[in-house]
């Protein structure tokens, strides 16, 4: 199977989420370690109802296959409006 990207060139630099924060309203922020939603995350947002909002921030992420390269911030916060 073709990756999904495949318009994306071969030796195209990619980057990989080291952590993040997440914040739903009513709830304090939360640190994720790792490029994966937890569980308790997917929960939340199943629990959002329409118009509510859950914002990613403070994303680290560092380049592949390149173990002198460091974590950096990623550029921008992301938030999602439930619809």
């Amino acid at each position: 199977a073709k990756p999904v990207d495949k318009d994306i060139p071969p030796n195209a630099v990619r980057f990989s989420v080291k952590s993040y924060y997440y914040k739903i309203p009513g709830y304090p922020a939360e640190k994720v370690t790792g490029n994966k939603f937890p569980d308790e995350l997917v929960r939340d947002i199943g629990r959002l109802r329409e118009d509510e909002t859950v914002s990613f921030f403070n994303i680290k992420v560092r380049q592949d296959k390149c173990s002198a390269c460091a974590v950096e911030d990623a550029e921008g916060d992301m938030q999602f409006i439930i619809e």
